[in-house]
C-alpha cells in the first residue's frame, strides 16, 4: 500500500524544503484515553506500533498491551505525501494558475489578494511530493541539535562580539533547539497539550523530495 496522503506545511517550512534544508518534521501523536491516575512515562516499540508504559498511583510501572491502547504512527516508510500550503488560484486566459505565498507576493494585484488556507488546497495545486524514509516516536523536548538542522532551523550568530562574556540572552539566538522551540510554539503553542512546555509525544517523520 502506497496511498498518497496530504500534509500541511507553513510557508517557512515550504521554503526550507524547496532549498533542501528541511528533511524532517514532527507531528503530535494522538494519545488514547487512559485511566487519569496513570502517568505515561514512555513508549515501547512493538513492530509498527508502540505500547504505552505507565506509572500507576503506587509507583508500579506497567505496559498497556490492550490493542485499543496501542499507538500506530499515521505515516509509514515508503508513503508519499503531497504538500498543502497557503495558495491562491487565478485565471490566466483560459487556464487556472496557482501562486504560493511561500514564494513571496506575486504580481496578481489585479485579481485581488485572496490567499487561501492550505486546508482548501486541491491535489492538482500541490507542487511538492515527499516520500517518507523513516518514522519514529519521541518526546518533543528530546530533539537533538542535529535534528533541529534537519527540521530546517538555521543557526544564527550571537549578536555580541565573541570576546565578550555571554549575556545569557533569553531566548538565545545562537541555540538551535531554542530556535526550534520558538518555531514550534508559533505553530502549535496555542493548541491544548501541544506546546513545547507540554512536551507531547510526537511522530518524527524523515522524508525526501520526489521529482514527479
Amino acid at each position: 500500500m502506497n496511498k498518497e496522503h496530504p500534509i500541511i506545511f507553513s510557508g517557512e517550512s515550504v521554503r526550507q524544503i524547496l532549498i533542501g534544508n528541511k528533511t524532517q518534521t514532527r507531528r503530535v501523536v494522538k494519545m488514547p484515553k487512559i485511566n487519569p491516575y496513570f502517568e505515561v512515562v514512555g513508549l515501547n516499540s512493538h513492530g509498527d506500533e508502540y505500547l504505552m508504559e505507565v506509572r500507576q498511583p503506587h509507583g508500579f510501572l506497567s505496559r498497556l498491551v490492550d490493542p485499543k491502547m496501542r499507538i500506530k504512527p499515521p505515516y509509514f516508510v515508503g508513503q508519499r505525501l503531497w504538500v498543502k500550503e497557503t495558495f491562491f488560484d487565478y485565471q490566466w486566459c483560459l487556464d487556472i494558475r496557482y501562486a504560493y505565498r511561500a514564494d513571496g507576493r506575486p504580481d496578481i494585484w489585479r485579481y485581488g489578494d485572496k490567499w487561501k488556507s492550505p486546508i482548501y488546497m486541491p491535489r492538482k495545486a500541490s507542487r511538492i511530493m515527499l516520500e517518507v524514509v523513516n518514522v519514529g516516536v519521541d518526546r518533543l523536548n528530546d530533539i537533538s541539535e542535529e535534528d533541529c538542522y534537519k527540521e530546517g532551523i538555521i543557526k544564527k550568530d550571537c549578536e555580541y562580539p565573541m570576546d565578550q562574556p555571554c549575556r545569557y540572552c533569553r531566548p538565545c539566538p545562537a541555540n538551535t533547539i531554542v530556535q526550534f522551540m520558538l518555531h514550534w510554539n508559533k505553530i502549535n503553542g496555542k493548541k491544548p497539550g501541544c506546546a513545547w512546555k507540554d512536551n507531547p509525544f510526537v511522530c518524527k517523520i524523515e522524508f525526501k523530495v520526489v521529482n514527479e
